[in-house]
Parts: C-alpha cells; structure tokens; sequence
C-alpha cells in the first residue's frame, strides 16, 4: 500500500502545477481561498504516506529513534522550517504555506525514499522517465505552437511570461528539472544493453526541451557542464583510456546526422525566440542588479523584521514587481536575515546529508541546481522544485548500500537494544 501511495505522490509531485490545481478550483498559487488549498496535494500524500510507513512497522518506536538518529538531514531541515514558520506567524510575514511545500515535502520524501525497497524504486525510476519524457514532448510542442497550454496564476490572472513550461507550471521550474534529469541522464550509466541507445535519444530530447525554455542560465550552465565533461572525455581518451570500439563508432555515425538536423532546425528559426531572450530579456537582467538597492533601512530591520510596506514600494520603484530573482535576497528581505541564516544551516545539513547518500557522479546535477535555483526566486518563494530534485538523486544515485537500522533485539529484562547495521542492503529491514 505504501508503495502504490509513493508513487502516487511523486506522480501527483510531476504532473500537477499551481495553474492545473486553478483549473480544478484550487487557489494554490494565489493569497484568496481556504487556507487548506495553499499546500500542495502532493505533500498531503506524503504525509499520509510517512504517517502509514511508521504504523505498519512492528516495532514504532525503533522506527522513530532511527529518523532522530540516523536522518540528521531532513530532521535539520524540518526544525528550522518549523522554527522559521513559527517565526512567520507570531511576526505576521508572508508565504507561509511555501515554507511546507518548499522545504518540508522534500525532507518527507527523502525519508520515504531511503525506506522503499528495490522493486517500488524502480517503478519510482520507470514512472519518473515517462512524466519526464512527457514533459519534454508537451514543451516543446508549446513552444512549436507559441502557446503554454498550463500557465501558471495569480489570483487567476496569468503573467505575462509565455514561455513553455511543460508540466511544471513555470518556465524556469521546468528548466531546473529538465535540465537536472539530463544532467543524471549525461552520468547514470546502466546495465541494461539497449540503455546507452535510449540515453542518447532521452539527452537530444532533454536539450531540445530545454532550449525549448527559453530561460538563459539553464542553458548557459547546462552547455557549460557538458563541454567540461566532453573535455575531460577527450583528454582521458588521448592519454590511453580504453574506449568502447561500439560506442565510438555510434557517436561517429550519428554526429553528422545530429549536426544536419541542428543546423535544419536552427534554418528554420527555431532557436529565434532563445536568441532574442539575449537581446530582450523583460528586464530580468536588470532586475538582478537592483534587487541589492532594496537593502535600505537600519541594519537591526534586516537581521530581524524588515518593514514589508517599504519593501513593496521599493521593489515598485525599482521594477522588481515580478519577483526578486534571489531566494536568499528574498528571505532576507522578507524574513530577515537571522531567520534566513537559521533556514539556510537547515537546508545546507539537508543537501549534505542527500550528498552521502548518493553513489559517485551526482555532483554535476547537484552544481546545475545550485547555480540555477539561485538565478531566480526559487526556494525563496513557494515551490516543489527542491522536492523534486531531491527525489531524482535519490531513485537516480542511490547508493547500493546505506546506513539502516536493524530490527530491534529483546534483552534477557524484555526491553529492546536498537543497533546500527552500517552495512545493509539497500532493502531496507522491516522494524
């Protein structure tokens, strides 16, 4: 039961955007409407899910000391969410519902995640390739068709911003996750004979899509990381790394027709709409260098209650309506600076904690979603793009063998003795 409500939930987590939830009658995205409606119901899922994990275990109690003991990451980032929101409703500031879905849902995944077995990781893998895939198919017919089909909405009230966002209900969103899925497409190397053709397809799809976005750093970041890593494959290859005779001769038959086609797409003026994103960007630009003018007030303001009248007629003044494109500028400015350096200690001691667990080759897709999430509001408003990266590291990079709690023991007095077991299977035991 647990399995199907996972991949329920990550089903829910891909598919269903802020402005699909308005289609179906949910403000989520908006400050109107039961309070209820601001969380995502991808988060509901889980807690339920998290909460019918404990109860089916033998032995509760056991399960509770391990997530207090062995789960130091997400049980940081809850605390601090827990202490900021707390924080949020005794000072009255905004986006108080964004702290759950932002930073909560990701810690509840990855405590389910670590515990689902073999078989519900790899329908969890399988389900993530195809929400993907389609995801990439529906971007890049929006941007064929010059429309996005799930816009995302404020109050109901659609922005001006056109670019496709797939399923994701934002471009910049979709263009964190399609670019991190590419970035585990470029590393995680399978098994399976017939994958290294699909992962060749996958990644053309990916970067068509992604282009496709029309949001720059992505790109930028993205065609960065991949000329690194070309480059370093070049000069293993000329020091005497041994190279597969098949995959050299693939590449050698599918790079001309891959550069015909690119230069008959490109004819067509279908990178036309990227390249004006260089020319005439909305003031996005712009926007970055004068978020910083905000900081005008005294210095205990912003470590603790900055005065959020002043703050909306700065960013009025300054053109910063649209969003302040920093999450930690726009948690200082809207939280203050203590709040944001208790918030950001939690959500470092996270990602750290999802860096052990991981098997080599996931830091590629950790440094795109550094450097991109801190090119816009991200994390520092409502979102699941945190969520969502972390379960892809996860079902993606998961080491083989992880840090469990064995089952608890009864002593000779009829109490229980909980021991480490640092080197199980990566199916979890039962407690």
């Amino acid at each position: 039961m647990t399995a199907s409500l996972y991949l329920g939930c990550l089903a829910l987590l891909f598919t269903v955007a802020g402005g699909l939830l308005w289609d179906l009658g949910l403000n989520y995205d908006g400050v109107s409407g039961a309070a209820a409606s601001k969380i995502h119901p991808a988060t509901y899922l889980a807690l339920l899910t998290f909460a019918i994990m404990l109860l089916a275990r033998r032995y509760r109690g056991a399960s509770i000391f391990r997530f207090l003991t062995v789960e130091r990451g997400p049980l940081a980032l809850m605390t601090t969410t827990t202490l900021v929101l707390v924080f949020s409703v005794v000072t009255k500031r905004p986006g108080i519902a964004g702290l759950v879905d932002t930073f909560c849902l990701p810690a509840v995944l990855m405590l389910i995640t670590v515990e689902t077995e073999p078989r519900s990781r790899n329908c969890a893998k399988i389900l993530l390739h195809a929400v993907l895939v389609c995801n990439a198919l529906l971007t890049i017919y929006e941007f064929a068709r010059g429309v996005d089909l799930i816009p995302y909405r404020f109050e109901g009230a659609t922005l001006y911003d056109n670019r496709p966002s797939g399923l994701q209900g934002i471009a910049v969103d979709n263009a964190v996750v399609i670019g991190t899925y590419l970035m585990v497409l470029l590393a995680k190397r399978e098994t399976w004979p017939l994958w290294s053709y699909i992962r060749v397809a996958l990644v053309v799809l990916q970067v068509a899509a992604l282009i496709a976005c029309g949001e720059r750093a992505a790109v930028i970041v993205a065609a960065l990381i991949v000329c690194i890593r070309a480059t370093a494959a070049l000069h293993r290859g000329f020091n005497g790394a041994r190279i597969r005779q098949l995959r050299a001769a693939g590449v050698a038959f599918v790079a001309p027709f891959a550069i015909i086609a690119l230069v008959l797409i490109a004819s067509a003026g279908a990178f036309d709409a990227f390249i004006n994103r260089f020319h005439s960007d909305g003031g996005s630009a712009l926007a970055r260098m004068q978020m910083f003018q905000l900081f005008r007030w005294p210095l205990h303001e912003i470590l603790l209650l900055p005065d959020l009248n002043q703050i909306q007629a700065l960013r009025n003044a300054h053109g910063l309506a649209l969003g302040i494109e920093n999450p930690v500028v726009r948690f200082i400015l809207y939280q203050g600076a203590l709040a944001t350096l208790v918030l950001m200690t939690g959500f470092t001691a996270f990602l750290c904690s999802l860096a052990r667990r991981l098997s080599p080759g996931y830091g590629w897709a950790f440094i795109y979603f550094l450097v991109v999430i801190m090119s816009y509001e991200s994390i520092g408003t409502k979102t699941t793009v945190l969520a969502k990266f972390t379960v892809l590291m996860l079902v993606a990079f998961r080491h083989e063998t992880v840090r469990t709690l064995a089952a608890p023991t009864v002593s000779v007095r009829g109490g229980f003795a909980c021991r480490h077991d640092v080197h199980s299977p990566s199916s979890v035991q039962t407690l």
